[in-house]
């Protein structure tokens, strides 16, 4: 097989699954050596670059619109053309992608850095993959042109009908306690990835929520490979499990994201209820109301059907006494950033109902406290359950101006990928009148926990505790 039928084998451009693929890729490189001749495929993709340059000459707003979402919720056309020139160089020089596909396939962690569930003939872990890394040009560049193509030629499906009563749900409770697992950015099927899953399962929360983004772009056998098929060895069989949208999944127009909804469900609707992208998960003291922030445009919440649901949902908790619990694939506001986001504009009618918003979608962890009247709610990021994120390692470096910091995850992956952040979960344990939120890592070492009291559908503003790890 040639050089670039190899990568474009190996970055998704057929129905394999992503480990397949990778290793796949690892041994034809290593039992053939680049001949830098002609290439089958290779002619095909450089004329969908060319047709893709042409068009954003002649319509830039309609194929900003259909932008990849690894540009960005707002895309520009320079850097449309620098993911094209991502795309060239890695048909015309595949060999630097092929390196980031390595596997070390021998490698375990050292004694000290073991940890319970951890088996690396299960789960192989290998410390040389860089792919979805910001040095992956050629993952994204390739993904983004199939991406942007498809979006061009294919209609995405009709969501299911609007109605202020539609897609709730009993909240699974146990002895009055509900415990929930939050896990974002998640679905790439790397070994941290997989550990998570494993930890989830071993775990056996009351149900588990992802809130959004299988890369690269959500196509159906990534959703099977690297989504789908983990959930259903760790946590699926046993587990009332719900996903969220995103813009990812959005860069396939959600085809592969809704069918995978469509089939739990119909396997067995008493374990998987969810009907669509959003829903409420309701018992009596708590209410869980996730949103769809990605089908009609990226990071916003415009659409006036669902805002009306929205706030019909956020009446019903409060009319009941119920702590509102928002989740959403986009974020509120960032770190770093002095301006909240325009979806916080959005929800602006109604944020005041909400008591506690998780988002992903960045890739980092951490809490912030309610700051009245701007983001009167406690505000999470945990968009690090996957995407293999650069280590933050100040503090500072997490601040806002929207809302003041309570947590921030620091540490490393580990030992020798001290350069990416610690991938991890949240545990959300919900009762009578306290919510204990834990940040837990893909290694199952307890990272920091917020512990916050209620009464009456209200969360008390000054948290009870914050602990944070000594070790960063």
């Amino acid at each position: 097989m040639a050089e670039s039928e190899k990568l474009l084998a190996a970055l998704g451009c057929n129905r394999q699954s992503l480990a397949e693929m990778r290793a796949a890729a690892l041994a034809q490189s290593q039992a053939e050596t680049l001949d830098g001749g002609a290439m089958d495929g290779q002619a095909e993709f450089e004329q969908k670059i060319a047709y893709l340059r042409e068009q954003i000459a002649q319509n830039p707003q309609a194929m900003l619109a259909n932008a990849p979402a690894i540009l960005g919720a707002e895309p520009t056309a320079e850097a449309f053309l620098r993911l094209l020139e991502d795309a060239e160089q890695a048909i015309n020089n595949p060999a630097p992608a092929l390196e980031s596909l390595q596997l070390d396939v021998g490698y375990e962690l050292p004694e000290h850095e073991q940890f319970p569930g951890y088996d690396p003939t299960e789960i192989t872990i290998d410390p040389n993959f860089t792919g979805y890394q910001e040095t992956d040009l050629a993952g994204w560049g390739l993904t983004g042109v199939e991406a942007a193509l498809f979006r061009l030629f294919n209609r995405k499906p009709d969501l299911l009908p609007f109605a202020n009563d539609s897609y709730r749900y009993e909240l699974p409770t146990q002895d009055g306690v509900s415990q929930v697992a939050l896990f974002s950015d998640w679905g790439n099927g790397h070994y941290h990835a997989r550990y998570i899953a494993k930890h989830i399962g071993r775990l056996a929360p009351d149900c588990a929520i992802h809130l959004g983004d299988i890369y690269y772009t959500g196509r159906e056998f990534e959703v099977a490979g690297s989504f789908a098929s983990i959930l259903e060895r760790y946590i699926t069989p046993t587990i009332p499990f719900y996903a969220l949208n995103a813009n990812h999944e959005m860069d396939t127009h959600g085809i592969a994201y809704f069918n995978y909804l469509a089939q739990k469900n119909a396997q067995n609707p008493a374990l998987h209820p969810q009907e669509s992208s959003f829903f409420t998960l309701y018992n009596d003291r708590f209410q869980i109301t996730a949103i769809d922030t990605a089908y009609h445009k990226n990071g916003r919440f415009e659409d006036p059907a669902m805002l009306d649901w929205l706030r019909a949902s956020l009446e019903e908790g409060k009319a009941n006494d119920r702590v509102n619990i928002l989740l959403s694939q986009s974020e509120p506001y960032d770190r770093g950033d002095k301006k909240a986001k325009k979806l916080l504009k959005d929800v602006s009618s109604v944020k005041s109902m909400i008591d506690l918003w998780f988002w992903g979608d960045q890739h980092f962890a951490a809490m912030y406290g309610p700051n009245s009247p701007d983001a009167p709610f406690y505000g999470s990021c945990i968009g690090h359950g996957g995407f293999p994120y650069k280590r933050i390692k100040k503090r500072e470096d997490f601040e806002t101006p929207v809302a003041p910091l309570l947590y921030a995850e620091q540490g490393m992956r580990f030992s020798i990928r001290d350069d990416r952040g610690a991938n991890g979960f949240v545990m959300l344990t919900l009762n009578d009148d306290e919510i204990m939120i834990k940040f837990i890592d893909w290694r199952l070492r307890d990272r920091g926990e917020i512990l916050l009291s209620h009464a009456g559908g209200e969360i008390d503003p000054q948290p009870v505790m914050v602990r944070e790890p000594a070790e960063a």
